[in-house]
């Protein structure tokens, strides 16, 4: 088993933290993580694939225990679309192997490289989650291995308890290492997408609800620095299957060297970190969020499915590396009744302080079905933003994303925990009043309090975060 001592990071490089990184291949050696670590008096965090955008699979100065070896597929059914994985296994492994059939996960991220654990820890959310909800909903039932050493097997109906609380638990009951997961059977692998711009905010939310009506997936891109009557103008992304039976993979494999297609992917990183190159990411975004990077931006167009999900993956697959210090992703949740008014207050905020969201996107949600602690679902529009690390403001930043923190609650919102940069003890337990269902799973199943990370340590002021502000001040 491999294990290294190094500094390592979230997803967006906004902060990072000294771990010893433990990766186990199978059941008996994360028996043994477990053991050594509590014999060493040391905390555990779980961490997949590392792509988190903060803090919440960090571990300073204790123990991470990385399932990334764990990656079998060790059963599936084509006749019903059931999957039996290892934790490690990623989206894309799940992709690869069951579209051939005309299976796909019924919920993906933005990217293809998240594992299920991953997922099942964060309950992720995709392009579709008006219509999907979150992962958690497509769970049949997992394994989880447990500061005792004990394997459990969880479902709604047998140890129902933990299978609520460690879907959306970010690693703090256990360490989830077999998923059974139901898949959607599809009619291609193909998208039939549509786009459409809007002029302001209100235009952009009517479009969508229009669109919500005739699509399977849909996002919407936003220019967060146009002001006035122009402020939350951009782009609706949106689409259906096409029922053509077609399950070849196409456009999915990410060019190693280039970008674009012809731009090395190196010396656009290069190119990025300079005072140029940032100006010229933040233009570009820009003109991609109200449509014009696209040739034909209101024509019909045949996407791969890989292609319309992980775009990123495909054409910027190093755009946690555009901004020199990081860039801290904020995602904000808002009932639908306020999502107009709240989401101009939360962009006008960003301008206010001169820290505006170099990318920014819009999803339509629909209200959680059944019990998930924590989870990251309402009947309303969530706003994503990317905002670039100031490394000598990090306290003014801090400022603002309290202030915006406090808008999400004005307006009866949440905050994304897994990309949060920052938030306050007091304004989490408003957000996610239920999280008391979690802490008193935890005590139940693992009163050593082995499982803990660095989010956790941050919003509730434990150990060395208690009375040193400049480990606040990172986020």
């Amino acid at each position: 088993m491999k294990s290294i001592n190094k500094n390592i990071s979230g997803w967006s490089k906004t902060v990072s933290s000294d771990a010893t990184i433990s990766y186990p291949e199978n059941y008996q050696e994360v028996c043994q993580i477990i053991r050594k670590a509590k014999d060493d008096n040391h905390s555990i965090s779980i961490r997949g694939a590392g792509r988190s955008y903060g803090d919440n699979t960090l571990n300073r100065g204790e123990v991470i225990l990385c399932t990334e070896k764990m990656n079998k597929i060790i059963d599936f059914s084509e006749k019903n679309g059931e999957i039996i994985v290892q934790a490690g296994v990623t989206i894309e492994d799940v992709y690869l192997f069951s579209i051939k059939f005309g299976w796909l996960m019924p919920v993906v991220p933005g990217t293809r490289y998240v594992t299920i654990g991953g997922a099942l820890g964060n309950n992720i959310h995709g392009k579709n989650c008006e219509f999907e909800g979150n992962i958690g909903e497509h769970v049949s039932s997992f394994k989880i291995m447990l500061s005792s050493e004990e394997v459990l097997e969880c479902s709604r109906d047998q140890n129902s308890d933990i299978f609520y609380t460690a879907i959306s638990g970010l690693g703090l009951i256990g360490v989830i290492i077999e998923i059974k997961l139901q898949l959607k059977q599809v009619p291609s692998n193909y998208i039939e997408g549509e786009f459409r711009r809007a002029r302001s905010i209100d235009h952009l939310i009517d479009l969508y609800e229009e669109s919500l009506e005739f699509s399977d997936y849909s996002i919407a891109t936003i220019d967060a620095m146009a002001k006035g009557k122009f402020m939350g103008r951009g782009v609706l992304h949106f689409g259906k299957f096409a029922n053509n039976g077609d399950y070849l993979v196409k456009d999915h494999k990410v060019n190693e060297t280039k970008t674009f297609k012809f731009v090395p992917r190196g010396l656009l990183v290069k190119f990025a970190n300079t005072i140029l190159g940032s100006k010229f990411i933040e233009i570009y975004f820009r003109f991609h969020s109200i449509g014009f990077t696209m040739l034909f931006p209101f024509k019909k167009r045949i996407f791969s499915f890989s292609e319309y999900h992980f775009l990123m993956d495909n054409v910027l697959p190093d755009y946690n590396l555009f901004h020199k210090n990081g860039f801290y992703e904020y995602q904000a949740l808002i009932p639908k009744e306020y999502s107009k008014k709240g989401i101009l207050e939360l962009i006008k905020i960003t301008q206010k302080y001169g820290y505006h969201s170099t990318m920014t996107s819009l999803k339509a949600y629909r209200e959680q079905k059944e019990s998930f602690v924590k989870s990251f679902q309402l009947d309303g529009y969530g706003i994503t933003m990317d905002i670039k690390k100031n490394k000598n403001e990090v306290t003014r930043q801090r400022e603002m994303f309290l202030e915006m923190n406090d808008i999400i609650l004005g307006y009866k919102g949440i905050q994304h925990l897994a990309k949060t940069p920052v938030i306050e003890e007091k304004q989490f337990s408003k957000m996610y009043p239920d999280y008391k269902n979690l802490l008193e799973s935890k005590s139940k199943y693992d009163q050593v309090g082995l499982f803990d990370n660095d989010m956790c340590r941050r919003i509730f002021r434990k150990g060395d975060y208690k009375n040193d502000e400049s480990l606040q001040l990172k986020f």
